[in-house]
């Protein structure tokens, strides 16, 4: 069977949910496709997670900044040297180097735009927003990941002439730890956590968006009311110092463990009692919390784009408004007295099996990829 040529392009390969999403999607793909993986900025760390015995080739654009003509070029030659046929680009800043690449191509490859943004908070994000946008007009197919960032998007009119919707999934299998209380004590007691200690955990690249400070500031309050949450930072980021000083200040230094990236988030999740994400903004249907879902742990979201469709309130977790802390504290507090967080966690676990699995995310992306290929064979032939 004649394997199809086609490119996933990637702003980078450093850790965060849409390249996490494409380094996933890379490796399903290559069972059925000639898979090449391109990325344009030179960020490396989620090149050990790639299979590289069936992609057939990795490239990095070295983009300096910005529109790289240079990068631009080495992309079209991508295209040109393995007759790409498609090209699936993770969000709008890889959109913008493949109409770039593929408008010199004799025989131009279909561009299906993955986009993984709900809400922008700064205006250089939206300034952004308008120059990508028309973008999608000129052919491209447009994923939208969750249902909520589609009706979103649909009151703003961003419009592609093809529009389609594919959740986003977690394997199943390499969460369904047996060992997972073991994996937790022995994380616990490597990190000087308490067994009876009670562990909201955040797994998050320790940016602004992400909102560390509002999770502490709610912590904080919670301790003040009798509820000594500890808390478990995993991931690392620019805003390190700035979340270390507020856990001073807020007398929580000795409850916060900042862990650093961790590459294999199973033993902290298993440590956690619960998941909290508490973004203000970016968010589309997180990964992290597909994987605490996975590991059966509750989860605390601020409700922003897909939050929603993960967590059904007060079933296997708890929502609340991006950016209230007062809410967010009410929450932590609720968590603490449940009565089976572990019975929560369960219900996290199902939710993720009837509707979020990578097995199905990747048979929706070969139907479309198919269907787009299809299409443009018809095309060429009339």
């Amino acid at each position: 069977m004649e394997q199809h040529d086609i490119a996933l392009l990637v702003s980078s390969l450093g850790i965060g949910g849409a390249e996490r999403h494409m380094v996933a999607l890379a490796n399903m793909l290559a069972e059925r496709y000639a898979v090449h993986l391109v990325y344009i900025k030179s960020s490396h760390e989620l090149l050990p997670d790639i299979d590289c015995a069936r992609i057939r080739s990795i490239t990095c654009l070295e983009a300096a900044s910005g529109i790289d003509v240079r990068a631009v070029r080495r992309l079209r030659g991508v295209l040109r040297t393995h007759r790409v046929r498609l090209v699936l680009c993770a969000n709008m800043f890889a959109l913008l180097y493949a109409q770039l690449a593929r408008w010199w191509q004799r025989r131009r490859p279909v561009v299906v735009e993955v986009f993984h943004t709900t809400v922008i908070s700064n205006w250089r994000a939206r300034m952004l927003m308008l120059i990508y946008a028309p973008l999608l007009w000129f052919g491209a197919h447009l994923v939208f990941i969750s249902t909520n960032q589609q009706e979103y998007w649909r009151c703003r009119r961003l419009w592609a002439p093809r529009i389609h919707l594919i959740r986003n999934g977690v394997d199943l299998e390499h969460y369904a730890c047996e060992e997972i209380g073991d994996l937790g004590r022995r994380f616990r007691s490597e990190h000087g956590i308490g067994v009876s200690d009670k562990v909201i955990a955040i797994c998050a690249v320790l940016r602004p968006e992400k909102a560390h400070q509002d999770l502490l500031a709610a912590v904080a309050r919670a301790h003040a009311a009798g509820y000594p949450w500890r808390v478990l930072i995993v991931g690392d980021g620019p805003m390190r110092q700035a979340i270390e000083a507020s856990a001073a200040r807020l007398g929580l230094s000795g409850f916060v463990k900042l862990t650093g990236m961790i590459r294999d988030v199973r033993p902290a999740l298993a440590a956690a009692d619960a998941v909290a994400l508490v973004s203000v903004a970016v968010e589309t249907l997180s990964i992290a919390a597909l994987e605490a879902m996975a590991m059966a742990r509750p989860l605390l979201m601020s409700d922003i784009g897909g939050a929603s469709e993960l967590v059904v309130d007060g079933e296997n977790g708890r929502l609340f408004p991006p950016g209230d802390v007062e809410e967010l504290a009410r929450c932590l507090v609720w968590l603490w007295n449940v009565e089976s967080l572990a019975a929560m966690g369960v219900r996290s676990r199902e939710r993720a099996e009837s509707s979020f699995s990578l097995s199905y995310m990747g048979s929706a992306y070969e139907a479309l990829i198919d269907d787009c290929l299809r299409a443009s064979d018809t095309v060429l032939r009339s």
